[in-house]
């Protein structure tokens, strides 16, 4: 089973830290709360090489997403979380595109998508 909270996520193997790494809507449905997600995130930047990329595409103020009978937790936050958190991971946005919500379903509950792109400029 692979465990995010982790230290080295890829213990007992060391790989060399990424160009870039990308996340399609993950942190947020498997982070229970926000501090999860700052923890999960600041492990993810350790590897990314400083001058990489990390690109996050996600929701905001998501709530839940069904599949079958199954109800599934999305983190909420909004952008302004998003950023700060970024930041705090050793990362500058140098691209952040936020989509309007334009179809509405009842199988999923969110606010607005987003397509994030950040630098890695330091260690953290």
């Amino acid at each position: 089973m692979f465990n995010l909270d982790k230290k080295h996520l890829t213990d007992p193997f060391e790989l060399e830290k990424a160009d870039c790494l990308l996340s399609l809507y993950l942190l947020q449905n498997i982070c229970k709360d926000k501090d999860s997600f700052c923890k999960i995130l600041k492990t993810c930047s350790s590897y990314i090489k400083v001058g990489g990329y990390l690109i996050l595409i996600g929701t905001f103020n998501g709530e839940y997403f069904i599949i079958g009978d199954h109800k599934f937790h999305i983190l909420n936050y909004d952008e302004e979380f998003l950023r700060k958190a970024v930041a705090e991971a050793g990362f500058t946005i140098d691209h952040l595109q936020i989509f309007e919500k334009t179809a509405v379903t009842d199988s999923i509950k969110y606010g607005n998508m987003y397509c994030l792109r950040a630098l890695k400029e330091r260690e953290v």
